[in-house]
């Protein structure tokens, strides 16, 4: 192994949750090299730079949306991210930086929410070109696959949404919530919830905190096996691989969860799935 590759790995966390520890203990469980876990929030006046130069990481792993920003200026070593909504916003193209998107491939999310609901023929589907633009163009990708019509609007802020969800309300018969902090709004959520029981639209979401709120399927990403997903990139990175295709590399595992109730009361029939694994090359 190049020298480049000796000592700890920094750990860089936003905050001490239950999904950012599975996430550490599957990248514990992936990779040979010891950590060094610094958890922001019980960290007073911590300086990345200073901890760099006094313990010389050969990568660095940032858990969440705060552990990012910290890092977002490092160029010189290569840091992996995981567990971070539109890390657009935060970063620019530089080629030191390495993610493990927040989705499993929407063609895989698109044969959940089909295998659920057989019915489902027209998605509204919502985004950010500059947040989720690539994401879109992969839904759509998928959906000429799988024969579905996707009813598609740009936002490029929250308060877009309105008129945007306004102009394909009568034309869906799902709504695909997409991972943008940029739309995902209290007041865009509010709208989302009140249509889809006014006009018995279910919404179909990317994390369960969307279930407790209305939506009536998730696929989620599993934390654990993003970062054993994360940990199998740092081994490929310290063995000298620069990894240059894949900057941001779809979850491969998600989990399906259903929220019966809600379809229930505006007249979905939900088929049982629990586990979707996206094959690995």
């Amino acid at each position: 192994m190049p020298a480049f590759a000796e000592g700890e790995i920094l750990v860089i966390q936003s905050v001490k949750i239950a999904p950012y520890e599975e996430a550490l203990n599957g990248f514990i469980s992936a990779q040979d090299q010891k950590i060094k876990q610094v958890v922001l929030t019980e960290t007073q006046s911590f300086d990345i730079r200073d901890e760099i130069e006094r313990t010389q990481p050969p990568l660095i792993l940032a858990i969440g949306r705060d552990a990012l920003m910290n890092v977002k200026d490092i160029r010189d070593i290569p840091v992996i991210y995981i567990m971070v909504l539109s890390p657009n916003q935060i970063l620019d193209n530089s080629q030191n930086f390495y993610g493990i998107n927040m989705n499993v491939h929407p063609e895989k999310q698109l044969e959940a929410f089909i295998g659920a609901i057989p019915k489902l023929k027209n998605i509204g589907l919502i985004y950010n070109p500059d947040n989720t633009g690539e994401l879109a163009e992969e839904a759509a990708r998928a959906a000429e696959k799988k024969e579905v019509s996707l009813v598609i609007k740009k936002a490029e802020k929250a308060g877009d949404v309105v008129n945007a969800l306004k102009g394909m309300a009568e034309s869906i018969n799902a709504f695909w919530m997409f991972p943008d902090v940029t739309l995902l709004t209290p007041e865009s959520m509010e709208l989302l919830l009140i249509t889809s029981i006014e006009k018995e639209i279910p919404l179909l979401t990317f994390s369960t905190k969307y279930l407790e709120m209305g939506a009536i399927l998730s696929v989620a990403v599993d934390p654990y096996d993003m970062g054993i997903q994360a940990g199998e990139l740092a081994q490929k990175i310290l063995a000298g691989d620069n990894h240059k295709e894949s900057r941001l590399i779809f979850a491969r595992k998600g989990v399906i969860t259903l929220n019966k109730k809600v379809a229930g009361k505006i007249g979905i029939e939900l088929k049982q799935y629990e586990e979707l694994h996206e094959k690995k090359d």
